[in-house]
């Protein structure tokens, strides 16, 4: 068996390991779940990479569930993964988040109230 393979112990740290990407994804989105759920939810607000990523610890996580599937996860491949959504996450700032959806809100609100009292103003110009 070539070294960058699981061997029996290390299934428990790869468990771990995921867990705290679970609770990281949790504290920085708010998304719940099991890694797939919260890799689904997200969808796009991971960048593309971070999704392709993303992907390669949802796989060894499916493969953990089954003994022998998970000694064929590939070490070296599920840290790349790992470190490159641990490098994003650490880019967000959820109240940086938050304030911009409620101002990407408040602006869509301006906008269609804006719109509705041009529309009102033209129509009571036409008919007067």
């Amino acid at each position: 068996m070539p070294k960058a393979m699981v061997q029996g112990s290390d299934q428990f740290g790869f468990q771990r390991e995921i867990d705290a990407l679970r609770a990281e994804i949790t504290a920085r989105y708010g998304v719940t779940g099991t890694l797939a759920a919260q890799v689904r939810k997200l969808g796009r607000a991971l960048p593309k990479y971070e999704r392709g990523q993303a992907r390669v610890l949802v796989e060894a996580e499916r493969a953990l569930g089954h003994p022998k599937m998970a000694m064929r996860i590939h070490r070296p491949a599920f840290d790349h993964a790992k470190t490159a959504l641990e490098m994003h996450l650490e880019r967000v700032d959820p109240h940086d988040r938050r304030k911009g959806m409620a101002l990407s809100i408040v602006a869509t609100v301006l906008v269609n109230v804006a719109l509705a009292v041009a529309v009102l103003w033209g129509l009571w110009v036409l008919l007067r």
